[in-house]
């Protein structure tokens, strides 16, 4: 049941990245903890998917909408998750590359 609720939530999150909704994951994690009330020893949602790994989380969605179907998209990893997993990279390792000095403008 945590995968359902949780992965989705976490997927939401890479979508509101890449979109340029939140330019860094930690805000995202402060609103879940601060604001809805996530459980802060887990560190927020986007914390806490470095910490299973984003290939777990790609591959589970994708057995979700398998198992489920997948009308709405609700299952279908976003590309930023696609992108982070096929490359065994982490959340964190993709906002340290975003806040190096000659991309802190671009």
């Amino acid at each position: 049941m945590a995968e359902r609720l949780l992965y989705p939530l976490i997927n939401e999150g890479l979508r509101i990245l890449d979109g340029g909704i939140s330019y860094r994951p930690g805000d995202i994690d402060v609103v879940w903890t601060a604001g809805y009330g996530f459980p802060t020893d887990r560190g927020g949602p986007m914390f806490l998917a470095d910490q299973i790994g984003l290939r777990k989380i790609a591959d589970r969605l994708a057995h979700y909408a398998a198992a489920r179907g997948d009308p709405f998209g609700y299952w279908t990893p976003s590309p930023l998750l696609t992108r982070l997993a096929e490359a065994k990279e982490t959340i964190s390792d993709w906002a340290a590359r975003r806040s190096t000095p000659e991309n802190i403008h671009a």
